[in-house]
Formats: C-alpha cells, sequence, structure tokens
C-alpha cells in the first residue's frame, strides 16, 4: 500500500507538472489566443487543447480520488500496523510469562529432584538402621538362646539340689528316728537303775551321751527363702529395664521389688512390671552403679 501510495503520488507530481504546464500553456495560449482573436484558423488549434486539458482536468480527478482511496487505505493500514503492535506486545507479555513460569518449573523440578535424592538417602539410611537392627536381633536371639540354655542347666542344677535336700531330709529323719530310738533306750536304763536303788548321780557319770550334731550339706540355713532369688540375665538401657530368671513359678508378682548386688554389695533396686512363667520383666528404680548381667536379684 505505501508503494502503491508513492506511485501514486508519483503520478499526481507528474499530473500536477502537466497540469502546471497546461495552464502555462493555457495563459500562453489565452494571450496569444486575445493577441490572435483575429486569426480564425487557429480555433480549432486551440480546442483540441481545451480538449486535452479538460481531459487531464478528469484524470487528475481521478488520481486525486484514487489518491484520497489509497490514503484511507493506508489509514486502515496504519490502523492495523497499530493493532498488530498491540497483538505482538501482547504475544511478548505472553512470552515473557511463558518464560517466567517455565524458569518456575525448572526450579520446581530442581526442588523435586532434591527432595527425591533426599528421600533416597533416608531410604538409604532406613535400611541400614534396619541392618543393624536386624543384627542386634540375632545377637539378642543368640543371647536368648544361651541364656534359656543356662536357665535349662540351671534348673536341672536345681532339681539336682531339690533331690539331695530331699535325700538330706529323709538322712535326717531317719537319724532323728535312731536317736529317739536311743534316747528311749537311755530312759529306760535310767529307770530300771533308780529302781534298783544305785546311785543315780554315779551312774549318770558313767552315762554320757554322745553330742549329735547334724550339718546340712549345702552349709546354709535350711529356712532361708532361695525361691525368690535369682539374676540378671538382659538389660536394656534404651527402655531402662531387665530381664530376671524367676517369674510366675517362683511366685513373682507385678510390684514386687528387689535389690540387686554384686560380690554382696547392694548396687540398686527394680521392680517388677512384666511376670511370665519363669522370668520377669523389672523397672530400674535406683542404680548405684550400673546394673550388668550376672548380677544377683533377692
Amino acid at each position: 500500500m505505501r508503494k502503491e501510495l508513492e506511485d501514486a503520488n508519483q503520478r499526481v507530481s507528474s499530473i500536477q507538472t502537466q497540469t502546471s504546464s497546461a495552464a502555462s500553456q493555457e495563459q500562453s495560449f489565452e494571450q496569444i489566443s486575445q493577441d490572435r482573436t483575429s486569426n480564425q484558423a487557429d480555433e480549432t488549434y486551440w480546442a483540441g487543447i481545451l480538449k486535452a486539458k479538460s481531459a487531464l482536468e478528469i484524470q487528475l480527478k481521478a488520481l486525486k480520488e484514487k489518491l484520497d482511496e489509497n490514503m484511507i487505505k493506508l489509514n486502515e493500514a496504519e490502523k492495523g500496523k497499530s493493532e498488530l503492535d498491540l497483538e505482538v506486545n501482547r504475544l511478548n507479555a505472553e512470552k515473557d510469562d511463558i518464560i517466567r513460569e517455565l524458569n518456575y518449573n525448572k526450579k520446581l523440578v530442581d526442588n523435586i529432584s532434591l527432595e527425591l535424592l533426599r528421600e533416597k538417602k533416608d531410604k538409604r539410611t532406613l535400611g541400614d538402621q534396619f541392618s543393624t537392627l536386624k543384627e542386634e536381633n540375632f545377637v539378642l536371639s543368640n543371647q536368648l538362646k544361651q541364656t534359656l540354655a543356662a536357665k535349662i542347666s540351671l534348673e536341672k542344677k536345681l532339681n539336682d539340689i531339690e533331690n539331695k535336700k530331699e535325700n538330706l531330709d529323709l538322712k535326717m529323719s531317719q537319724v532323728n528316728s535312731v536317736l529317739q530310738e536311743r534316747i528311749s533306750e537311755l530312759r529306760d536304763i535310767k529307770k530300771e537303775i533308780e529302781s534298783t536303788s544305785i546311785n543315780s548321780s554315779a551312774i549318770n557319770s558313767m552315762i554320757e551321751l554322745p553330742a549329735i550334731v547334724v550339718k546340712s550339706e549345702s552349709g546354709k540355713d535350711s529356712d532361708e527363702d532361695s525361691s525368690s532369688r535369682g539374676s540378671v540375665v538382659s538389660v536394656d538401657r534404651k527402655n531402662n529395664f531387665v530381664i530376671v530368671n524367676i517369674g510366675q513359678d517362683q511366685g513373682i508378682e507385678i510390684g514386687k521389688s528387689f535389690k540387686v548386688y554384686r560380690n554382696s554389695a547392694e548396687i540398686g533396686k527394680v521392680e517388677v512390671i512384666k511376670v511370665r512363667k519363669d522370668i520377669s520383666a523389672c523397672d530400674i528404680k535406683q542404680e548405684r552403679t550400673a546394673i550388668d548381667v550376672g548380677d544377683e536379684v533377692r
């Protein structure tokens, strides 16, 4: 359109030049016609000139109309250009928004990647902790097996001791029976001597009862209660409790308190919180010295 406008302007300029030339020629012709009014032979010539001038004026008017149309089209084109500029600005704004959104998405992806790496690291850590707990569980299982084996061995020894005690009680009963028989015999002899009027004091001096000494095999007081004695078989520092090898079979109940000894020295106090058949869990209430496996409770 700009090119057409320029072409139209050039043509208008050309026509205006021609018009000016025609006008000057017309003035010259008018002057000549005035000077040559007398010459009737040139009327035809001037009529042609006037006709050419009219044709040029018509052509100039057509070109002006076309120029006006081109100006209208140019204005419309300028308006379209303004609209295109607005559209371009809008597209540029959308482009900036898209770039910002892409940058935000990139940052979001980076953050998600970091979180995934962190989760993988946490998962690896949890796996290591699980492996450690599994190993500790295996070790504790072995310890529990050893403890149960030691418990079975101790129970066997306890049964042997009880059998020996029963045998000793039987022997003590037999000894008591023999002693009662001898005492009865001595009493009978004493009565016979008294009946024969013999000096009882002299006879008594002749008769001396032998000292009777009875020793228990264990060397301890038989009245001492050993059913509530036990030992520590496991210590849980994390949850602050211990496991002892006595339970319901020994008459242990929840809430019972024990003192903990090491080499006959008191090192702490515990209280029963759970009871099973032959083991108990005790909460550590006092601890002068760190309680360890093998310490005695009573």
